[in-house]
């Protein structure tokens, strides 16, 4: 895929892509590392953001992922 230039990839996917990746650094600031719930809370704000496109996006295996 990114031996062409340029790369595309459909809005949905990437954010849903984004949202996981969000999901998982999230973890970092749980109460057993750095006990940051605030920081927590904020990137699950944002991956729950990034959600909403994959949501409403006509591909039901994105939309499935993303519920």
């Amino acid at each position: 895929m990114f031996k062409t230039s340029p790369v595309e990839a459909p809005r949905h996917v990437f954010l849903l892509g984004l949202a996981d990746t969000l999901i998982e650094q999230s973890t970092l600031f749980d109460r057993r590392r750095l006990n940051e719930p605030d920081k927590k809370k904020i990137l699950l704000d944002l991956a729950a953001d990034c959600l909403k496109p994959a949501v409403e996006a006509s591909d039901d295996a994105s939309k499935k992922r993303a519920e």
